[in-house]
């Protein structure tokens, strides 16, 4: 009995150390994607926050979460529910949507200026389509919100890295002139509600 117990403790100390693993390979890898996916700069705009909470959150729109199949290369129909992959370019500073395909190319272009963003069809009205991303739904440093309060009229943005299999995550905020770096943290979410979590992190 006594080494039927010493047994069972050997497990629970070994299982014990495993799930707290866990977490920490979550917060490398999220850490790596941020630091090896290339930079997207958009604008976007706060549509809610929730900043008085332990989590602050903020929910945000770009230029890309609303377009028009006319206006684009690649397929015209899409239901809602449905995968789709955004291309946009970045030729010259300049960052703009230019073709969406329901399936990843077989051979997707290799343009250093061209980057693939992953959606999900959210609201299919003909040619127009609502688009959820990774970045739709943040927890931003608290003084970024704060920031965004105190200066209305000044210009949001958000930095992503963009992995090549067209993830999206933020790697920092930026109010006007002042930046906020993203901080990676985990938590557990609803599923199907994209977020990405950040502690407090200084502007530059």
């Amino acid at each position: 009995m006594i080494k039927d117990r010493r047994l069972s403790a050997a497990r629970l100390t070994l299982l014990g150390l495993c799930l707290s693993a866990l977490p920490l390979g979550a917060v490398g890898a999220q850490s790596l994607r941020l630091a090896s996916g290339a930079p997207l700069t958009l604008p976007a705009r706060i549509t809610a926050t929730q900043n008085d909470v332990l989590v602050p959150l903020a929910t945000v729109t770009t230029a890309l979460s609303t377009l028009s199949t006319d206006d684009l290369s690649g397929d015209n129909y899409f239901s809602p529910g449905d995968r789709a992959y955004v291309f946009v370019s970045r030729s010259q500073g300049v960052v703009y949507p230019f073709a969406i395909l329901r399936r990843i190319p077989e051979s997707p272009s290799t343009a250093q200026d061209t980057l693939m963003l992953r959606a999900r069809v959210t609201v299919a009205q003909g040619e127009a389509l609502t688009l959820s991303y990774d970045f739709d739904t943040v927890s931003p440093p608290q003084t970024f919100i704060a920031a965004s309060d105190r200066e209305p009229l000044a210009p949001v943005k958000l930095t992503l890295a963009v992995s090549a299999d067209g993830h999206a995550g933020v790697s920092s905020f930026h109010v006007g002139n002042k930046v906020f770096h993203q901080r990676v943290m985990t938590k557990g979410v609803v599923p199907g509600r994209n977020m990405t979590m950040a502690s407090n992190a200084p502007p530059i």
